[in-house]
């Protein structure tokens, strides 16, 4: 039992870290693939805040509605990178997230929080019934806007590769088709590691048993009420395959 109990002490303290330097190595892998622009970039990520708290991790970035339209494009654009990189590196690790990216007024002080939005985007959450990461439609024509807007090329296709339209399973059997975050968009949006990739052409385990694994990784258990959600992360993540290949083609 004291074996047990040390092992379950050594998980929790090693997946704690890998989610606490989220903040630190995601903003440090994106800079080692940039080549030009590196300090905007770099002091665009760090107003790109993140706050774990419990089984929750808020990534916030903010502007006014006067900045200025690149300004506006610049970080939205690196916002969705971030949340790809985020979302993409705890599947990997083994912790398939639900997220709802969405806009609107909110206030953060230190470990404290407030506003609509967050209200929103949490409750919204804990109701999709996979692991994927969706838009409001207020967020999704707020950042197509200012992207149409614009005739930066390279933007507008990240935009185009990084969002799906996704029919979402939600609790109770609901169903509703909104902008998703596609996991595939960057060939190097993996982190460093030896873990299986998702595609199934590089990945010998297949799909199913990758999902599985990473639902199952760290001694975690899949019961009987969360097998839809793992079947219909399968499913979402063959439709994202289809679409990439789509893309490519």
């Amino acid at each position: 039992m004291e074996n047990n109990e040390n092992v379950a002490g050594a998980t929790a303290e090693r997946v704690l870290n890998f989610i606490v330097n989220l903040e630190n190595n995601i903003p440090e892998f994106i800079l080692l693939n940039i080549s030009r622009n590196y300090k905007i970039v770099k002091k665009l990520l760090n107003e790109i805040k993140f706050l774990v708290f419990s089984d929750t991790i808020l990534l916030t970035s903010t502007y006014v509605k006067n900045d200025d339209l690149d300004r506006k494009i610049d970080k939205w654009a690196l916002f969705l990178v971030v949340s790809l990189h985020l979302n993409r590196w705890m599947f990997e690790y083994g912790l398939p997230l639900r997220g709802v990216i969405t806009i609107g007024n909110f206030l953060i002080k230190e470990h404290c929080f407030a506003g609509k939005p967050i209200v929103d985007a949490y409750k919204m959450c804990h109701d999709l019934d996979l692991a994927a990461c969706v838009m409001t439609d207020n967020a999704y024509q707020e950042v197509t806007n200012l992207i149409n807007s614009s005739k930066r090329k390279k933007i507008k296709k990240l935009l185009n590769a990084s969002i799906v339209e996704y029919l979402i399973p939600r609790k109770g059997g609901k169903e509703e088709k909104l902008p998703t975050l596609n996991l595939l968009t960057f060939r190097g949006l993996k982190p460093k590691s030896k873990k299986s990739n998702v595609k199934s052409k590089d990945n010998k385990i297949g799909i199913r048993q990758f999902v599985f694994n990473s639902f199952w990784e760290h001694n975690k258990d899949i019961p009987q009420e969360a097998l839809n959600k793992v079947a219909n992360t399968e499913q979402y993540l063959r439709y994202i395959i289809r679409f990439t290949k789509k893309q490519k083609s």
